[in-house]
C-alpha cells in the first residue's frame, strides 16, 4: 500500500511522518506512545525476522531516497507493558494503573489460546485467512 500512495498519493506520502499498523494506532490511543510487535511487524514485510528488527534493506527496496525506518515504531519486547495514558483511561472508564500489553495479531493470540505452544498440539483455524497452527 505504501507504494502505491508514493506513487499516485505523492502529496500524501511526503507529510508521512509516522507507519502504524492498525493494532498499532489502537495502542497508540492508549499509551501514546509508538510501538509495535513482532507479529504485526513481520506481516509489513519490512522485518528482518533472524535479527528482529527493521531490515534497512527492504525498506530502501520499498523507497531508496526516505528514511522510512525513521517513520516506523521501535518493536517491543513481546512482554512489554506500557501505562495507560491518562485521557484514554478517563474515557474507558479504567484505573489510571492499567498497564497496556503489547497484544498480538489474532490468529498468533488464537494458537496460545488453544494451547498450540508445545510440540503435539493442532488448531486449525478458517475465517478471513486459512492458518494450521502446530
Amino acid at each position: 500500500k505504501l507504494p502505491w500512495t508514493r506513487i499516485h498519493r505523492a502529496d500524501a506520502y511526503a507529510r508521512l511522518a509516522t507507519i502504524l499498523l492498525p493494532h498499532d494506532y489502537l495502542n497508540f490511543v492508549l499509551t501514546g506512545q509508538r510501538f509495535c510487535e513482532l507479529g504485526d511487524a513481520s506481516g509489513t514485510g519490512w522485518l528482518d525476522v533472524r535479527t528482529r528488527t527493521w531490515s534497512q534493506e527492504l525498506l530502501r527496496a520499498t523507497d531508496p531516497d526516505r528514511d522510512l525506518a525513521a517513520c516506523l515504531p521501535p518493536i517491543a519486547a513481546p512482554d512489554a507493558l506500557f501505562d495507560i495514558a491518562p485521557k484514554a483511561a478517563a474515557a474507558l472508564g479504567l484505573a489510571a494503573a492499567v498497564k497496556v500489553a503489547v497484544g498480538g495479531g489474532d490468529n498468533m493470540m488464537a494458537a496460545i489460546g488453544t494451547g498450540c505452544v508445545t510440540e503435539g498440539r493442532l488448531a486449525m483455524s478458517l475465517g478471513t485467512s486459512g492458518t494450521l497452527f502446530a
